[in-house]
């Protein structure tokens, strides 16, 4: 037999050199802040200068719901406290002792915290931006989409003013889960040990299944870094099927970057992909902005 931390070591190696590469100076945040009883349910703030009452954007990171750590934020906060946002980056319980389900209401969970107490840090709870890098932006997508998740913290969704998807193209999981064979041999893995075969499991954990009329959803910026990631999120109809029950949401290519460097170099001097989202932050999501 297999043992699980063998079978997951190839996609963790893998992931690990991705988020790793790279770094950078940030301001001391108030760090490892518990939400939860697990030990990974810490988070860290980053309080943004001046008066109170600043917009907060809370981040997700990515590593293919495996691995990643809420320490590798780079470039990010600095450039968010500089514009006057309080920065938060969560950490939640990975795979393989910890499935989607766990994860996704541990990010809920962290949500509800900072509702409860950003204000000590000079942030608004009413104010909150989404980000979520790969498997991250799967996490904030589904927490937002599956409206039960923040039913069952007794958080209002509409506090959340926007999401930042950050080169994730997992909102769709029946369609990303049947395409498959499109995909590399570690792409392949990674997704099978996540949601494995189960058909309705794909659905409930798709982001996608959730987008009805009625339902709330904050205006969402896709930002991809390949070509590929932009044609799954046409072909699985994610653009299409928000904009058929009434939300807003735009793809926009960062053509100088890759997975892993659309995330690392967020922020740094000059960076395309921070200006694009502090404009949609500033437009209220509007698109054509």
């Amino acid at each position: 037999m297999i043992m699980p931390s063998l079978l997951y070591a190839p996609v963790c190696i893998l992931l690990l050199s991705i988020l790793t590469i790279g770094g950078c100076a940030t301001a001391e945040p108030s760090a490892d802040l518990p939400y939860g009883s697990l030990e990974r349910e810490k988070l860290d703030i980053y309080p943004a200068p001046g008066p109170a009452k600043a917009p907060v954007m809370i981040f997700v990171h990515g590593g293919g719901w495996h691995i990643g750590n809420k320490n590798r934020v780079h470039y990010k906060p600095a450039a968010f406290n500089k514009e006057g946002l309080v920065f938060v980056s969560v950490g939640y319980p990975l795979m393989p002792d910890h499935p989607v389900e766990t994860q996704a209401q541990s990010l809920t969970t962290a949500i509800k915290w900072v509702v409860d107490n950003i204000e000590t840090y000079n942030g608004d709870p009413t104010q909150l931006h989404l980000m979520g890098h790969s498997a991250g932006a799967h996490l904030v997508g589904l927490v937002v989409a599956d409206q039960h998740y923040f039913r069952s913290v007794g958080v209002d969704p509409s506090r959340v003013k926007s999401i930042i998807n950050v080169d994730g193209a997992s909102w769709n999981v029946p369609w990303r889960m049947r395409t498959l064979s499109d995909s590399g041999r570690f792409a392949r893995r990674m997704f099978r040990q996540t949601f494995g075969q189960d058909r309705e499991r794909w659905q409930q954990l798709s982001p996608y299944h959730y987008l009805t009329e009625g339902s709330y959803l904050p205006p969402v910026l896709f930002l991809t870094a390949e070509d590929k990631t932009a044609e799954n999120l046409r072909s699985d109809r994610v653009v299409a099927r928000i904009s058929e029950v009434g939300g807003s949401s735009c793809i926009q290519r960062i053509d100088d970057r890759n997975h892993g460097t659309i995330n690392r170099k967020m922020g740094e001097k000059d960076d395309s992909t921070f200006s694009s989202v502090m404009t949609f932050i500033r437009s209220n999501g509007n698109c054509a902005s």
